[in-house]
């Protein structure tokens, strides 16, 4: 009865750790992906001059921050609603 017991919490923690190995291999297959698509996404603009290339990066960086201002007020707009009701 010991036997099966051990052998059952054995089963368990490779399972376990079987579980978390395939996530881990999801996470690393996911961003391994995204960055794929991201860098041919980017070829157009590797082929740029640099100084246009350095001008669309600034433009991007600044896309992305008022994309995440944007965000920030309507998530705190919301956050006013729920406090006046």
């Amino acid at each position: 009865m010991a036997e099966s017991r051990d052998a059952r919490i054995e089963e368990i923690a490779v399972d376990e750790e079987a579980a978390r190995t395939r996530q881990g291999g999801l996470a690393r297959l996911a961003r391994s992906a995204l960055r794929a698509g991201l860098n041919v996404a980017l070829i157009p603009i590797a082929l740029l001059p640099e100084a246009s290339q350095k001008h669309m990066r600034r433009a991007g960086s600044e896309f992305a921050l008022g994309v995440a201002e944007l965000l920030r007020a309507t998530s705190e707009t919301i956050d006013n609603f729920a406090d006046e009701i």
